[in-house]
């Protein structure tokens, strides 16, 4: 009984410690990456028009106080 509950304790732990934040788990299983979604995305203030230029990054968000653009780019 004893070594049961040791094997048992043992695969909790690795079941219930990940290896990074949830999040980041998510986008490592989506992107194979942990930090994609910051690399390929640009921020920046909301304009009252939008005028696109080409693109920098893949992603882009416009963020305002009342308002929140996302343009994404597809290859």
């Amino acid at each position: 009984m004893v070594g049961k509950r040791a094997d048992s304790e043992w695969i909790k732990s690795k079941i219930v410690a990940p290896a990074y934040p949830p999040y980041l788990a998510v986008e490592k299983i989506l992107f194979k990456q942990t930090n994609y979604i910051d690399e390929n995305t640009s921020i920046s203030a909301h304009q009252s028009i939008n005028v696109y230029g080409k693109a920098k990054q893949k992603y882009e968000v416009r963020i305002g106080s009342r308002a929140v653009d996302v343009r994404v780019f597809v290859d």
